[in-house]
């Protein structure tokens, strides 16, 4: 997975200038749904990970990306079938791994933009390492 450039996020009020960042360079990249996995934004808990999405459909409700919510607790096989037609995920860093691990396809080499709290992705590289 390539984790191109990293910019973090530290409050949900900041994340409406951040995610219209991340419109405006998928936008700028002419961005379709053919491209895949555009933007992925990791938070620490489903709580705010739901916050954020409920921000990207209200920001984002004029653009044409399609957009996934990937935490515990939402049907897996369900997220399984989309996550492939998906420009922007809003995940937690155990659902995500699930997803690199055991979804077929699952491709994130076209990624222009990742978002995550600090700590998010040194939890994802110890869940890797330990799994």
């Amino acid at each position: 997975v390539c984790l191109q450039p990293f910019i973090n996020l530290h409050h949900v009020y900041d994340s409406k200038i951040t995610i219209c960042q991340v419109l405006e360079k998928l936008y700028k990249a002419r961005w379709g749904i053919e491209d895949g996995v555009g933007s992925i934004i990791m938070s620490p808990t489903r709580e705010l990970a739901d916050q954020i999405f409920g921000v990207l459909k209200s920001v984002g409700k004029h653009h044409g990306f399609s957009a996934g919510l990937l935490i515990g607790g939402n049907e897996y096989d369900e997220e399984k079938d989309r996550v492939n037609r998906m420009n922007i995920l809003i995940c937690t860093p155990g659902r995500l791994l699930k997803h690199m691990d055991t979804t077929p396809n699952f491709d994130c080499s076209q990624l222009q933009v990742k978002i995550q709290f600090s700590h998010c992705l040194f939890f994802l590289l110890l869940l890797w390492k330990v799994h």
